[in-house]
């Protein structure tokens, strides 16, 4: 059975190591302040559909 050597799984970790923080950056640029229209603009339809009072 092949194994690969150090350096390819070193790279292949990097490479891992890698996506996992662009996945976690990219969820923290999602992240934003909601300004105060833009949350009366949603309780407003949350209220018309009859979800809130």
């Amino acid at each position: 059975m092949a194994v690969p050597s150090r350096r390819h799984r070193s790279g292949l970790v990097d490479i891992k190591n890698k996506a996992i923080e662009q996945k976690k950056n990219a969820f923290k640029e999602e992240k934003s302040e909601i300004t105060s229209e833009e949350h009366e603009a949603r309780l407003k339809v949350l209220r018309d559909l009859g979800l809130i009072k």
